[in-house]
């Protein structure tokens, strides 16, 4: 099975934070991988990232219009994604009222 299309199945059932994707990948490009995820119920708001050699104006609009939050040209500048990483939860993080990154905890059930 593609990574992708694995990817599509796995991620209705989990948590995800983050999506950090290329756009140019056999079988599936990112612009299509991530209007599947779009449509899914919880990766509505989960933050994307696209990183791409295609870099004109039209690439990052494509993205953007595809789903992602961002699009980083490669090669990537390691700060620069570091940079928008923290801005892109940062965010998220606003958005929901939780913190980034950091899953629910139950509480311990008492004995």
């Amino acid at each position: 099975m593609a990574v992708l299309e694995e990817a599509l199945q796995i991620a209705p059932a989990n948590s995800i934070d983050l999506i950090l994707s290329d756009i140019g990948m056999p079988h599936m490009d990112g612009f299509e991988m991530m209007k599947a995820l779009r449509r899914l119920p919880n990766m509505t708001e989960v933050p994307a990232i696209a990183l791409s050699g295609y870099v004109s104006q039209k690439d990052t609009r494509m993205a953007l219009d595809a789903g992602f939050n961002a699009h980083i040209s490669k090669p990537v500048e390691p700060a620069e994604l570091l940079n928008t990483i923290a801005r892109l939860l940062e965010k998220s993080k606003k958005r929901n009222g939780k913190s980034a990154g950091k899953k629910s905890e139950k509480p311990a059930p008492e004995n």
